[in-house]
């Protein structure tokens, strides 16, 4: 499990660095702590780790950086589209470094609602754990991934 050495909430809250924040409908109900040892359970019960969660999760983003904004076709019908936008945006848990605003949105298929998928959000999986908040606009729910997306990154 990752260390989480303060429980910084108020960089993780909505702010002008980014405007949703990145704990949904769980500001002010539940820890940082609380939020990625929900998740962290979720993987184990589907036998992930964040780090398979990260490289899946990177190797689709990958495809479709690859395209150049041209629509990628994944199995079980999802479509990843990439966006770029310019700009970074910090680490919230500090001294990460800073890290590119672009995204890939996937859609369609067995996904009942777009899954947004951007460097900070790979980040943050990988290194801390953390899959943001319940309903937050960049949450990338791990069950999401274990169903239907781990098989998607596959070659």
């Amino acid at each position: 499990m990752k260390e989480l050495r303060e429980d910084p909430v108020s960089k993780f809250k909505p702010s002008p660095i980014s405007a949703p924040g990145f704990l949904g409908s769980d500001t002010g109900t539940a820890s940082i702590r609380d939020i990625i040892d929900t998740d962290y359970a979720l993987l184990e019960e589907c036998g992930l780790t964040t780090e398979k969660v990260a490289q899946a999760l990177e190797l689709i983003y990958r495809k479709c950086e690859l395209a150049m904004g041209d629509p990628v076709t994944f199995p079980n019908g999802i479509t990843g589209e990439l966006i770029d936008i310019r700009g970074k945006l910090p680490c919230p848990f500090g001294k990460c470094g800073t890290f590119a605003k672009g995204q890939v949105t996937l859609s369609g298929g067995v996904l009942h609602a777009p899954l947004i998928i951007s460097p900070l959000s790979l980040h943050l999986i990988k290194t801390h754990g953390f899959f943001q908040g319940t309903s937050s606009p960049f949450r990338i729910d791990p069950r999401i991934v274990a169903e239907h997306l781990m098989t998607v990154a596959l070659p």
